[in-house]
C-alpha cells in the first residue's frame, strides 16, 4: 500500500459481510466500500519505523458507524504530538481515519 501511495495509484477497500447495516468489532458498516487516501509511517525519535497507518475515507462520512480501533481521532494514547506532527492528522467529523496496516489487513 505504501508503495502505490507513492506511485499515486487509487486504492479503494471494503469490508467483509452481507449487509451494512451492521458495524463489524471496529465500528465500521460492514459490506462497504472505503477510499484509501494515503500511506503514512509513524517513527521514533531516533527515525526509527514504529507504525505504518492508512488514511481511510468512509464515504458516508460518519453517519453510519466509527472506527473505533487503536489510531481513532480520540485515541490519546497513540495520537501524541509527535505522532499528530508526522501525518495530516485532523480531529473533523469528516469519516476519515488513520488504521494501522496490521488490523487494516
Amino acid at each position: 500500500m505504501h508503495e502505490a501511495d507513492k506511485e499515486h495509484y487509487i486504492m479503494t477497500s471494503a469490508t467483509s459481510g452481507t449487509t451494512d447495516t451492521e458495524n463489524n468489532s471496529y465500528g465500521l458498516p460492514m459490506s462497504h466500500a472505503y477510499s484509501v487516501i494515503s500511506a503514512h509511517t509513524i517513527k521514533d525519535s531516533s527515525g526509527k519505523v514504529t507504525n505504518r497507518l492508512l488514511l481511510v475515507r468512509n464515504p458516508w462520512g460518519v453517519d453510519h458507524g466509527y472506527y473505533n480501533g487503536p489510531w481513532n481521532d480520540k485515541d490519546t494514547e497513540n495520537w501524541t504530538a509527535e505522532n499528530k506532527s508526522q501525518v495530516p492528522f485532523s480531529n473533523a467529523n469528516d469519516g476519515m481515519f488513520f488504521i494501522e496496516d496490521k488490523d487494516f489487513v
